[in-house]
């Protein structure tokens, strides 16, 4: 099987082992802030500044019901910019990944390590203000959401929206594990830095990591199936007949580098992952 894009497949067994020394040494030295908030920023990212329609309107609705967060859109440029100041022993490894989705989806948990805050795909509509869910699982270190009614299912904890404190260990667990040689060396993204990856480091490291994942109605239980497809509530934010109660935001579920994961049964209706190419 070619690799996905185009693109040299990497090396399988290409040496990592300063990336592996550099996390293994954070994770026996980096001490998170005890009682620590969650930051109020929000992170998203796309290949350029310049932003398709759709997502532009969609981003706004971050902004809008979250007037005190700082927002931060992240470039290519930016990504790889963030990778060499702080995490230069990760360089070589970012680098050597042979598509732009692997880069975007690793790319999310510096963001989230470093800063903190909540990282949300850009065709992720926001519903209603994070402040009061935040708030809710302060104890917790990282939020994350299953996709679907089965926990067992390989992709029931998406990466397309994700909340933590700064400095949280488990981003460090889960690029540990990412480093393994079978990991880089797949062609599949959602194995190297994806949704696979994101429930196999929860599975392992979740419970010492303080790890909560929210049932499926806070993120993913909200169907969308085109921006007309929803209208305007008397509060201004979007609202469709058939959103759950609990619901913080609805994704429209774009996708472009790839085909669309299979059906699981039992689990809402995917169809697909939520990442266009280079982008969040």
């Amino acid at each position: 099987m070619p690799p996905l894009g185009g693109g040299r497949p990497p090396s399988p067994c290409s040496d990592a082992t300063g990336a592996a020394a550099a996390i293994d040494q954070l994770l026996l030295t980096v001490t998170p802030p005890p009682r620590a908030a969650f930051p109020r920023v929000i992170h998203q990212s796309w290949k350029t500044e310049s932003l398709p329609p759709d997502f532009r309107n969609w981003s706004q609705s971050w902004r809008r019901l979250h007037p005190s967060y700082e927002y931060r859109l992240w470039t290519d440029r930016d990504n790889h910019q963030l990778i060499a100041d702080h995490y230069p022993w990760f360089l070589p490894v970012y680098e050597e990944l042979d598509h732009k989705i692997k880069r975007a989806d690793v790319v999310r948990f510096f963001y989230l390590y470093h800063f903190g805050g909540v990282y949300a795909d850009l065709d992720f509509l926001a519903l209603r203000p994070f402040d009061e869910l935040l708030q809710q699982f302060r104890r917790a270190s990282v939020l994350l959401g299953y996709l679907g009614d089965d926990p067992r299912w390989m992709h029931s904890i998406p990466n397309a929206l994700m909340i933590s404190k700064r400095q949280s260990p488990f981003w460090l667990h889960a690029l540990r594990l990412m480093l393994d040689c079978r990991t880089r060396a797949s062609h599949s993204p959602e194995v190297v830095a994806g949704p696979v990856l994101l429930r196999n480091a929860v599975l392992q490291f979740g419970n010492q990591s303080r790890v909560h994942v929210l049932a499926k109605n806070y993120f993913y239980g909200a169907q969308a199936g085109s921006a007309g497809s929803w209208k305007a509530g008397r509060s201004g934010t979007a609202l469709a007949a058939d959103e759950p109660e609990e619901a913080y935001a609805v994704t429209f579920w774009r996708h472009s580098w790839g085909p669309p994961p299979m059906k699981r049964k039992g689990s809402v209706s995917l169809s697909q992952r939520a990442s266009a190419d280079g982008a969040g």
